[in-house]
């Protein structure tokens, strides 16, 4: 049954990592060039950015999310997001954003992380620990639905009103760079069989 388990996973992590890659390649053909790119590291003290290069980096699947750690390389794989993410002056409410570059900074720095707390604190901030346990196998479509959620809501959140604003949508796109990144709209409907 484990055996069956890791191999859907493994599956799954595979084939969202394929259609970000197409995504990828179809979206931006001419950017695929070798190059390094700007990131400021949150140890400096001016928010200089910093020009590195991306080093391919190992995630450990502690407490099976790999899932997650899928999501993680591909983003890492995104040059302008990952720009955009350390360009970004984070609030302290704004965790879920700082929990993401500590682990993008840790390996940038070459260091093999250890995913599952991170993943575990970005699944409370959400407040979906009862619905998504982590630890049991999960949809990687899913987990990058609740992370990019609490991106979004913590970009849109307003502390002094304690309410998530209805913008307008241009204005939406110029002052969020996750919307400019990776617009999406969803809707959920709910049956009942009865």
């Amino acid at each position: 049954m484990k055996v069956k388990n890791l191999i859907i996973c493994l599956v799954s992590a595979s084939f969202v990592l394929v259609l970000l890659i197409l995504a990828i390649v179809f979206l931006n053909p001419k950017k695929h060039k070798e190059e390094s790119f700007g990131v400021n590291k949150p140890k400096t003290s001016e928010n200089k950015l910093i020009f590195k290069k991306c080093h391919v980096v190992g995630l450990i699947n502690d407490k099976n999310v790999c899932y997650f750690n899928s999501i993680l390389q591909a983003l890492y794989s995104q040059r302008k997001f990952l720009e955009k993410l350390f360009e970004f002056k984070h609030n302290e409410d704004q965790k879920c954003i700082i929990i993401l570059k500590e682990i993008f900074d840790q390996m940038l720095a070459g260091k093999i992380v250890n995913t599952s707390k991170y993943l575990e604190e970005i699944i409370s901030l959400a407040g979906k620990s009862k619905n998504f346990i982590v630890g049991h196998l999960k949809d990687a479509f899913d987990c990058l639905g609740i992370v990019i959620s609490q991106i979004l809501k913590e970009l849109n959140y307003n502390p002094e009103t304690g309410v998530f604003p209805q913008k307008i949508i241009e204005k939406f796109h110029k002052q969020n760079f996750m919307v400019e990144l990776f617009y999406n709209q969803g809707k959920e409907t709910i049956t009942c069989d009865f």
